[in-house]
């Protein structure tokens, strides 16, 4: 009855927190390819 199911994920850090430069890059990636990720990741989602 109640479809799709919508989902919704956030990233959430202190905010004095202060990333090492891996996490520094991995967060500028996930920002850049959000869209391409999400496509990828759930594009199955779209079908329903």
């Amino acid at each position: 009855k109640e479809f799709p199911i919508k989902s919704t994920w956030r990233l959430i850090w202190l905010k004095n927190k202060k990333f090492s430069p891996a996490a520094s890059a991995f967060l500028h990636y996930l920002e850049k390819e959000k869209e391409d990720i999400i496509k990828q990741t759930f594009g199955w989602y779209e079908l329903y």
